[in-house]
């Protein structure tokens, strides 16, 4: 069963009704008393409301740098576990790269050579390609 709507101008309207009667029966010293504290408080009401603001803007910025310190590290793991591997690893590692990814392969063997024929120099050179990529990242722990 759904609930009626409310009649927010009715609300409204009933609330400024109130507000103009306690404001009639009011005397003239409990009214100043009561603006005397309006400044201060519109100045506070404004001081949060700026805060709110720019820590709402701030947010993107700060995931945004939270997302990258992310990536980077995961860069930087990644291209310190290759670059210590040896040559096989090195090369198993790419094969898994290629596994994964396939037209990376395509992309990245030149003059039409098989993978199997890549010199050293090749596969230090495409494993560099694809961590500044970040590439390899994307692979999963144990195909590494």
């Amino acid at each position: 069963m759904t609930e009626p709507q409310r009649d927010y101008a009715d609300e409204l309207w009933n609330l400024m009704n109130e507000l103009a009667d306690s404001v009639l029966d009011a005397t003239d010293e409990e009214i100043l008393e009561e603006t005397e504290d309006i400044e201060a408080a519109a100045e506070g009401t404004c001081a949060v409301l700026l805060e709110a603001v720019k820590a709402h803007q701030r947010r993107r910025l700060q995931d945004a740098r939270t997302e990258y310190d992310q990536r980077v590290a995961a860069l930087e793991s990644t291209r310190a576990d290759w670059q210590t591997a040896s040559l096989d690893e090195k090369r198993s590692l790419l094969a898994a790269v290629f596994a994964a990814q396939p037209r990376l392969q395509a992309a990245l063997t030149a003059q039409h050579r098989e993978f199997r024929e890549l010199s050293d120099a090749d596969v230090e050179s495409y494993l560099k390609q694809l961590a500044e990529l970040d590439v390899m990242s994307d692979l999963a722990p144990e195909d590494e």
